[in-house]
């Protein structure tokens, strides 16, 4: 179970991957569809068809929640940045600013990716 959890990971990746190098995969590998399904939907399900919303939080993490570095790699003033993170809050109840809505974010946006790659 683990070769193969560590294998699915790995093609994912494109890289050479051991299982006790994974740390939340483990946790999202042991999530059931319905659970992933529904966690997003919770979370990201009322915005995560708007491209610039998801390209804007995505990149968020990409740049480790640096509002100045997301914004001029998005080549958007910061203003706009703002404007598109008020939006998530406004639409998901969830704020980027706080440590637990982030997290909250963080993990639909993975589970939606993995499940975007699965299909």
């Amino acid at each position: 179970m683990q070769a193969e959890r560590a294998l699915k990971i790995a093609k994912d990746r494109g890289t050479i991957i051991f299982d006790q190098d994974l740390t939340i995969e483990m946790i999202f590998d042991d999530l059931s569809p319905e659970t992933k399904k529904d966690f997003i939907e919770r979370t990201i399900g009322t915005f995560m068809y708007e491209e610039d919303l998801m390209v804007t939080l995505k990149e968020l993490f990409r740049q480790n929640h640096s509002l100045k570095n997301t914004a001029e790699a998005l080549h958007i003033h910061i203003n706009t940045l703002h404007y598109r993170l008020k939006k998530i809050s406004e639409l998901s109840g969830l704020y980027p600013s706080n440590l637990n809505d982030l997290m909250k974010l963080f993990i639909a946006v993975k589970l939606l990716e993995e499940g975007t790659k699965n299909n």
